[in-house]
């Protein structure tokens, strides 16, 4: 047997290219696995983006679905022959899944819409206190603010920027973090209404007596205090609950009196504080994908007014006064 060292060198150079190869191919293997990882999480990344623009643009179709529910209101009453109050049980008021009602969205057999949701609600802001237009007056009887919290309320409002405009409140936090308010006040004692669910930044200052909270309704000066829970009770119809079809509404201040059997004296001047119709409105829209794992929101404040809420300055009517939207989980 020939064992010379020349024929052990090829030996040993046949077996060196081979563990080379192996190396080789274990390093080309480890890449390509590599890759198509690389390439599949891209891929899911992808379909997450294009559902989180779905839902996103799910969510801003649902505002400017609310939009025009509020914008052609007026036509709906005067073609039925219905005032111009705004009343919860009406149809604006009710929250609504396009899904449910359907003809908005096509069904994409790749990303079913089944169990997705798409819901805005309406919220009336004159059915609150606006801290930037309500009297003095009215602000004093509000539950939680104190004497001094109302005066540099009222200071704040009186306060000029360079421009000589009012430098007013723009949201509700601004409220929330002023000494004098702790947690009672602002959540509610035992569950009951706190100032976040009477106070708003928007609104014109005159409080819809239609929409109003019982606790908003308590702080109009001069107003009897059990007049509130009255209107209340009548609003809510015979099942007592607020929001269902057999609510009642006013149709002007002067018919308060009359449903209610309230006598003058302990209603008040309502006319100065009150009215039966609203121009400032909040919607907020939600919209899901992927069974509820990606949620997009979309929060809009819009005005039917032909004034600005924080200023003097004359606007068009049906304008947006604030938008904000994301997307939550991915």
């Amino acid at each position: 047997m020939d064992s010379s060292p020349e024929i052990g060198y090829r030996r040993g150079e046949r077996g060196f290219v081979l563990v080379s190869v192996l190396w080789i191919l274990a390093i080309l293997t480890v890449v390509s696995v590599g890759f198509a990882h690389r390439a599949m999480l891209e891929r899911k990344m992808a379909w997450y983006a294009l559902d989180q623009m779905q839902a996103q643009m799910m969510a801003r179709g649902a505002v400017e679905r609310a939009v025009a529910e509020i914008f052609n209101k007026s036509e709906v009453d005067r073609y039925y022959g219905g005032g111009a109050q705004w009343g919860l049980e009406q149809h604006w008021a009710q929250p609504l899944d396009l899904l449910e009602e359907g003809g908005y969205y096509t069904d994409d057999p790749e990303h079913p819409l089944e169990g997705e949701s798409c819901v805005f609600r309406i919220q009336d802001c004159d059915g609150r206190i606006s801290i930037n237009h309500a009297s003095e007056e009215m602000l004093s009887e509000v539950e939680g603010l104190s004497f001094q919290v109302v005066r540099r309320v009222m200071a704040r409002r009186e306060t000029r920027s360079t421009n000589e405009e009012v430098i007013p409140y723009f949201t509700m936090d601004e409220l929330r973090g002023a000494d004098g308010i702790g947690e009672d006040d602002w959540y509610g004692r035992r569950g009951g209404e706190g100032l976040r669910d009477v106070l708003t930044v928007w609104g014109t200052g005159m409080l819809n007596i239609n929409t109003a909270r019982q606790a908003a309704l308590a702080c109009v000066p001069g107003l009897d205090k059990g007049v509130a829970t009255t209107i209340v009770e009548y609003r809510a119809g015979d099942d007592g609950k607020i929001g269902t079809p057999d609510d009642h509404s006013f149709k002007t201040l002067e018919e308060v009196a009359e449903r209610t059997g309230l006598s003058p004296e302990k209603i008040g001047d309502l006319n100065t504080y009150c009215t039966v119709g609203s121009t400032y409105f909040t919607i907020e829209a939600c919209a899901t994908r992927r069974q509820g794992k990606i949620r997009a929101y979309c929060t809009s404040v819009i005005t039917t007014a032909t004034s600005s809420p924080f200023s003097d300055q004359v606007q068009e009517t049906q304008t947006v006064l604030y938008w904000r939207e994301g997307v939550l989980g991915s």
